[in-house]
């Protein structure tokens, strides 16, 4: 009984443990993937592969930003027997509001701007459309080491055009590496 609650607390202290990734003054690169779920006209609902990187800057233990690239890949829909593909991409400014929350887990909230575009294609034809991209964001971190982060988020993205915005749902697991 003595091991087992020793091999339980070393597991809990190695789980506990890491110092907080994200020192202030820290540049970090980040990666994700996941899954895209659009809310635009006749591809409501459809899902595709979502993912995106950049860089980013820790102002202090509880204030990030990074400039992103996210992706989502390949939303299709059948229309009048002709297979129809949406991609939407955006490159954005982020904030994020991390909360400490001890033992290495840190939930956040953020925002971000920036340029969005979508090209469409049937048929072998294709059309882009672009504009104003604005994003919503909430999940949460945990610390594998001083300097790497698994993170679980979720991103709402809109890209708004003259006609019908284009938005989506990601959600995306991803790791954050500390530049030290």
């Amino acid at each position: 009984m003595i091991k087992r609650i020793l091999a339980g607390s070393v597991c809990m202290a190695a789980l506990i443990g890491p110092v907080h990734a994200g020192q202030a003054g820290t540049w970090y690169l980040r990666g994700d993937i996941g899954v895209g779920i659009s809310d635009f006209a006749i591809w409501d609902d459809e899902i595709a592969i979502a993912g995106g990187g950049g860089f980013g800057y820790y102002y202090n233990q509880m204030f990030r930003s990074d400039i992103t690239f996210d992706g989502a890949f390949d939303y299709e829909q059948r229309v009048l027997g002709v297979d129809v593909s949406l991609d939407t991409y955006s490159v954005m400014a982020n904030g994020y509001w991390d909360i400490p929350a001890g033992g290495g887990f840190t939930p956040y909230l953020g925002a971000g701007v920036g340029y969005g575009w979508a090209d469409a294609s049937a048929a072998g034809f294709t059309a882009s459309t672009d504009g104003v991209a604005v994003a919503g964001m909430a999940g949460a971190s945990f610390n594998m080491t001083q300097s790497i982060a698994l993170d679980l988020g979720y991103k709402y993205r809109r890209i708004i055009l003259n006609g019908q915005d284009i938005g989506d749902h990601m959600v995306r697991a991803g790791v954050r590496f500390d530049l030290n």
